[in-house]
């Protein structure tokens, strides 16, 4: 029933759905953060005993860790795709070709450089994990950031804001040119994601909003903040995320204004960092005793084990959801009930699935770079 698609575009309520590209400035808030959190005051300590040699090795432990970390598993995926997935399922439905994983047979080596962001985006292959390739380059980024934040706080904070100042002005500048967005590309969307949605100059304003949480909540004393500070914190962080959320009803809504090339660009230069700052603040709030309910939830052990699957799961859903519509023997049809109970369905699934990946490869990897650094 494709004809009642451009009906739920323009609903109030599906707004939350096709915002959810936000999540993504989520992560890189969230990576930013530990990212400053964990490592500045190595760089602090490394600093006060300046030499080339533990410099060298500071940075090629850094870097190492997180190619580490990341790679195993993810090649391990990328061979899957490339070479099993064909033998998943058949059907009326089942495609002779998958340009995914044909990609990845001539551009793999691009993924295993985290570079794959900057290849077009009909050439990508595995293209979700263009977010691997925007944050390997923050981090091996913040290297340097570190290293400035260690020898001046003042200078290391003056280069993150100019950091975030062109990424905004880069990401507005990108959508002025090529315009479009995930839902209305200019001629087709590979357009808007190869040169707006993607690269990493337009994406590094939400990583910086994390770094600027992780400096205050190393530097600054964990407490509580009054209550006074803690309604209007929430209050602000609610209704921006709900602006940011809910604006683009105006322009999808039946009937609704058409937004100008300066309004999308402001829009998209100016979102993802706002969005970030509204989960900085739940993440600092809850970090200094004033997350309520809402810190009782995101502290709850019970999500401790899923949490140490979401990698795997991030890197292997997409294959799950594709084997299922793939394999299908009949129609689709696009309902309330259909898309929350598939959604319910892939989750479960994704979450077994990683289970097993990561106990037979992320975990003994990681296990294994423990022995190799004397750990």
């Amino acid at each position: 029933n494709p004809v009642r698609v451009p009906e739920m575009l323009e609903t109030f309520t599906y707004q939350a759905v096709l915002s959810i590209p936000l999540a993504v400035d989520s992560f890189f808030m969230i990576s930013g953060m530990l990212v400053a959190y964990s490592q500045i005051n190595s760089a602090s300590r490394l600093m006060d005993n300046f030499s080339c040699s533990k410099t060298a090795a500071f940075a090629g432990k850094y870097i190492f860790h997180r190619f580490w970390r990341l790679t195993p598993l993810y090649m391990i995926v990328i061979m899957v795709l490339t070479c099993l997935m064909n033998h998943f399922g058949d059907g009326p439905f089942w495609p002779s070709a998958l340009p995914l994983a044909d990609n990845c047979r001539t551009n793999w080596w691009a993924n295993l450089l985290y570079i794959n962001n900057f290849l077009p985006a009909v050439n990508q292959c595995m293209s979700w994990s263009w977010f691997l390739s925007d944050d390997m380059q923050f981090y091996v980024m913040t290297l340097f950031v570190l290293i400035f934040l260690a020898v001046s706080m003042k200078i290391g904070l003056v280069l993150i804001s100019m950091l975030m100042i062109g990424g905004m002005s880069a990401a507005a500048y990108s959508e002025h040119t090529y315009k479009g967005d995930l839902l209305h590309g200019k001629e087709d969307n590979d357009v808007y994601w190869t040169n707006v949605y993607t690269p990493p100059w337009c994406r590094v304003s939400a990583y910086c909003v994390g770094l600027f949480l992780g400096i205050i909540m190393k530097k600054r004393p964990r407490k509580q903040l009054n209550w006074i500070q803690a309604v209007i914190g929430w209050t602000l962080a609610t209704a921006g995320g709900l602006f940011v959320v809910y604006i683009p009803y105006t322009y999808y809504r039946k009937g609704g204004t058409p937004w100008s090339i300066d309004v999308k660009s402001a829009y998209e230069s100016l979102a993802r960092p706002l969005w970030a700052s509204c989960v900085a603040w739940v993440v600092f709030a809850c970090h200094n005793g004033n997350g309520g309910v809402v810190n009782k939830i995101l502290s709850w052990r019970g999500l401790v084990p899923l949490s140490r699957l979401s990698y795997a799961v991030y890197l292997i859903h997409p294959i799950v959801m594709m084997t299922h519509f793939y394999s299908r023997r009949t129609l689709f049809y696009i309902s309330d009930f259909n898309v929350v109970y598939l959604y319910i369905g892939h989750t479960v699934v994704s979450f077994m699935v990683a289970f097993v990946a990561s106990l037979a490869f992320e975990s003994s990897f990681l296990s294994l770079e423990k022995i190799i650094m004397g750990r």
